[in-house]
């Protein structure tokens, strides 16, 4: 069965997006695991830090890694991914040999899609 890693891009208890992704972990039921990346502990991207990869940053990376495929569930910010995702998913697209800036990330032809959740007032729409 495949592994499908679930990545909400809200670090809020009960966001519209974590419950989109709980609506799409019931869609998959017996058709794929899932997983939710807990990135909480990612800090900021820094060139500085990357030479002695942070301990969170090497566990998001691993998890993604060993997963078939990512879903991100992310709110939209000023028109944009929030700057915490942004965050991630610079982490995650760095090359994992830092002597070859071109190679291999950890996300690297991985299987990606995104959702959003907006509110248009009243009840959140969601959008698979």
């Amino acid at each position: 069965m495949s592994k499908v890693l679930f990545i909400v891009g809200s670090l809020r208890q009960g966001s519209f997006n974590h419950q989109l992704a709980q609506e799409a972990e019931k869609a998959l039921a017996g058709k794929a695991d899932v997983s939710y990346l807990d990135w909480s502990q990612v800090p900021i991207f820094s060139q500085d830090l990357e030479q002695s990869t942070p301990s969170a940053v090497a566990k998001v990376r691993e998890e993604v890694q060993a997963a078939d495929a990512i879903w991100i569930f992310s709110p939209v910010y000023n028109f944009s991914i929030p700057g915490s995702v942004k965050n991630l998913l610079d982490w995650l697209s760095r090359s994992l040999d830092l002597s070859d800036p071109r190679g291999a990330s950890a996300i690297n032809e991985k299987i990606v899609t995104v959702s959003s959740v907006a509110n248009a007032g009243q009840e959140p729409m969601f959008a698979i």
